[in-house]
């Protein structure tokens, strides 16, 4: 049904508009930053005083797509990955046989990687003789550097394409949010709190998504989960007749950012393929999800 509520524009759809509704942004003193990731990446920032919405092209990643083994979030999905102790631990929906990689997995292994220094800033997969998990690095049959993930009948690799289709995807969210801040006159240290929507959000470890570079460094405390936002809000409207009036004045209230058009955001968008240069070094834990 949430088709059925108003949108901010005809690039925000109207699930975000829900999404806002339900998280109570244009209600709040504090400055909040709301993230629906996917095919688009749909962004809002604001508070009761103001809200700038945008969207960007976060391509098909996420969800599997354009990924030489990725796949949906179904059973057979590596969904979390870490690397410890000279081992590689992967967590599979289901418990079943790993059969792909889906988007919460693609971040954690990358993001591993790069920790270990098998993926430089740039998004170059490496083969180095000193360093662990080296002997995983071959040349696969399109010439290109991967990374094996498992080694069962149906080997899964991760390739260079893949991390250049990650490192696209996760310019466009940063250079998004980075170019909203700006626009408000607000810089990261202003975000009081970070929500992430969908079932793919709710399934990132935050310390992945910071070690890539995917937002800007807030500290993890301000992440907050918010699972189907549009869902909820969406039930809010067509229960309450008071929060289906609100939500039309909230859509009424916000101003939308067309990024295409937007003045340097070719140059954000370049800037933030890179990964960043300085990263932690403790591997992502097991079981972590955002709480």
């Amino acid at each position: 049904m949430v088709y059925l509520l108003p949108a901010i524009s005809g690039y925000v759809d109207s699930d975000i508009a829900a999404g806002a509704l339900f998280t109570g942004i244009h209600l709040s003193n504090k400055l909040s930053l709301f993230v629906d990731i996917g095919t688009n990446a749909e962004i809002v920032l604001g508070n009761k005083e103001k809200m700038l919405a945008c969207s960007t092209p976060a391509g098909p990643a996420f969800e599997g797509a354009q990924i030489r083994y990725g796949m949906s979030a179904l059973p057979g999905a590596i969904s979390h990955v870490s690397l410890r102790n000279g081992t590689l631990q992967l967590e599979v929906i289901g418990d079943a046989p790993p059969q792909g990689i889906c988007g919460s997995g693609l971040i954690d292994l990358v993001a591993e990687l790069r920790r270990v220094g098998l993926i430089n800033e740039k998004g170059n997969l490496l083969s180095q003789s000193r360093l662990s998990y080296t002997e995983r690095v071959t040349i696969g049959e399109r010439g290109q550097s991967q990374f094996l993930v498992d080694d069962g009948p149906s080997p899964i690799y991760l390739t260079q394409q893949d991390i250049r289709e990650l490192q696209l995807a996760k310019g466009a969210i940063r250079s998004g949010v980075e170019i909203a801040l700006r626009e408000w006159g607000a810089s990261e240290e202003d975000v009081e709190v970070v929500y992430l929507a969908g079932a793919f959000g709710n399934y990132l470890r935050r310390e992945g998504v910071l070690r890539l570079g995917m937002l800007p460094p807030f500290p993890q405390h301000r992440f907050k989960p918010v699972g189907n936002a549009a869902g909820q809000g969406a039930k809010l409207c067509l229960l309450n007749n008071r929060e289906w009036s609100e939500i039309h004045k909230l859509v009424g209230q916000v101003q939308y950012l067309e990024l295409s058009y937007h003045k340097g955001f070719g140059d954000v968008f370049m800037r933030n393929m890179h990964f960043p240069v300085n990263i932690k070094s403790a591997p992502l834990p097991g079981h972590s999800e955002l709480e």
